[in-house]
């Protein structure tokens, strides 16, 4: 045989060869950033994410899937492990203190994935013989992660019990911390006091803010502008106040208001009004979430002076009664409107309907009915210890109906907590919108209060049951933690000699291992 004609044989087999290869792996050849979009189309939509624990049908395993996907993609090969890091660290949740530990000793043996960090949420029960722990922990999130833009915090307690902390969980330290955050949502089990701190120092450069509205300003509360907020959720309780001398939003364009927990309706829609008078002016779409989900409001809510309260308003999201009251709601400039219904015929209206609503809202484009059930934002997660026991967003699912525990809260749910006694709010009578409006918060409880100071530093003084950290066991270490954390994940804890031992740990890159 010819040179010739072996140099061409050796071609053909070189050919053959790399058509093998891309016929076996067929994105060989495809750029890193084309790999991440498909990737992304693999994992849940993030709207599903948002109702993953907080509304049925959705289960807490969405969350799961999504993670496992992950971790399946990243075990493909060494590109695809390199890619996967970047969707894997961009958007965490933690859902219990093994794992905040577990993630910050990752975070310090590889400081290079924490740049890749841009949204967190830390949403787990806080027991006896943790608080230290969660703080220390904690503390380092910021610091270790300057590149977040979205943090959410919903760390809150075991109601009840002798299990309970003295003191709520503590927010992470961000004093001396040059931040890119931007997004900051707070749960409905977090007391107010102790993110006020943390809101004085963001409050120049939050766009994106959920809280529950306040029931106790205190004696020496700041005024906070927030001069970039476009974007507020608030959750209404019963005891929330609205003081328009300590909030100042001049850019507010999109507001949210919904009920939390066993809220009277006379006062949500009483808190709702004077919230509008006083931040609504710049509003563009409003969302007033139904008080119920299963039945009809038993009051509608009266919104014949929205044209005035929110003259900018463009979309509407509102129940099914307060469109129908009297006299007839109206507004000049609302585009689109979705009215929440509990009946059965969601969608869009029927023949004459649509005409009828347009007759009192004349720039009217778009309407449709939803259920009421999809009122609901995708706000931060519940969890075991609020008002009802579980999140307010599923209270008034059926009975039967179960919220998922996961394995962290499964084992630590072991032993029965006694349940809080009912709400008294069923037997509340109401008196005025004024009760609810605070100028001075010289309204304020006497019986509990506290008082604000600028080093982030909070007084606190309970009426009665405060119990002293000194009459609890000690607190746990990080590999006390770290141990019980790893029994879980194996389906059993730990025998109580195992915390006596020291527990020698190895250096391996253990990249994803707080996700498994």
């Amino acid at each position: 045989m010819s040179d010739a004609n072996v140099e061409d044989a050796g071609n053909e087999e070189d050919e053959d060869t790399e058509s093998t290869n891309e016929s076996v792996d067929p994105t060989s050849k495809l750029p890193n950033e084309t790999l991440l979009v498909i990737f992304r189309h693999a994992l849940p939509p993030s709207w599903v994410m948002g109702y993953a624990s907080s509304l049925a049908p959705f289960p807490q395993k969405i969350w799961s899937a999504d993670i496992q996907t992950k971790l399946c993609i990243m075990g493909v090969c060494k590109t695809w492990h390199r890619l996967g890091l970047e969707f894997l660290y961009e958007n965490v949740m933690l859902r219990s203190l093994g794992q905040l530990a577990a993630f910050m000793r990752t975070l310090e043996a590889r400081p290079e994935l924490a740049a890749l960090m841009r949204r967190l949420e830390i949403c787990y029960p806080v027991l006896r013989g943790y608080t230290a722990l969660h703080s220390t922990e904690a503390d380092k999130i910021f610091e270790l992660c300057p590149r977040l833009t979205h943090f959410v915090f919903n760390s809150h307690l075991i109601a009840g019990g002798h299990r309970a902390p003295a003191h709520p969980p503590a927010f992470p330290a961000i004093a001396g911390v040059c931040l890119a955050l931007t997004n900051l949502d707070i749960g409905d089990n977090v007391e107010y006091p102790v993110v006020l701190p943390a809101l004085v120092q963001l409050c120049q450069t939050l766009q994106s803010l959920s809280l529950p509205l306040p029931d106790n300003y205190g004696y020496s509360h700041p005024t906070l502008t927030f001069a970039r907020l476009e974007n507020l959720r608030i959750a209404v309780m019963s005891g929330s106040r609205v003081s328009a001398a300590y909030w100042v939003c001049p850019g507010l364009q999109q507001l949210v208001i919904r009920p939390c927990g066993s809220t009277a309706t006379e006062v949500y829609h009483a808190l709702a009004r004077t919230f509008l008078a006083a931040y609504g002016a710049t509003v563009v779409a409003l969302t007033v979430c139904p008080l119920n989900v299963s039945w009809p409001e038993s009051l509608p809510l009266p919104f014949q002076d929205l044209s005035a309260q929110c003259p900018a308003l463009q979309c509407l999201g509102i129940s099914e009664y307060a469109v129908n009251a009297e006299p007839p709601l109206c507004h000049s400039t609302v585009a689109s409107l979705n009215i929440f219904r509990s009946g059965s015929r969601p969608g869009l209206p029927l023949d004459g309907e649509f005409e009828r609503l347009q007759s009192r809202f004349p720039a009217l484009r778009a309407c449709r009915y939803v259920q009421n059930g999809a009122a609901f934002p995708p706000m931060t997660r519940g969890g075991p210890g609020g008002p009802d026991g579980v999140s307010s967003i599923v209270k008034d699912t059926p009975d039967e109906y179960d919220l998922p525990l996961g394995p962290w809260l499964t084992v630590l749910w072991s032993e029965e907590f006694p349940e809080d006694d009912e709400s008294d709010d069923s037997n509340y009578v109401f008196t005025s919108e004024e009760e609810w409006c605070s100028e001075d918060g010289s309204e304020e409880h006497p019986d509990q209060c506290w008082e604000y100071y600028s080093d982030g530093e909070r007084k606190h003084s309970p009426s009665s049951g405060a119990t002293s950290e000194d009459e609890f066991d000690s607190e746990l270490e990080r590999d006390e933690a770290l141990t019980i954390f790893e029994h879980i994940l194996h389906g059993a804890l730990p025998e109580e000699e195992d915390f006596d031992d020291n527990v020698e740990r190895d250096g391996s890159d253990k990249s994803s291992g707080y996700f498994q």
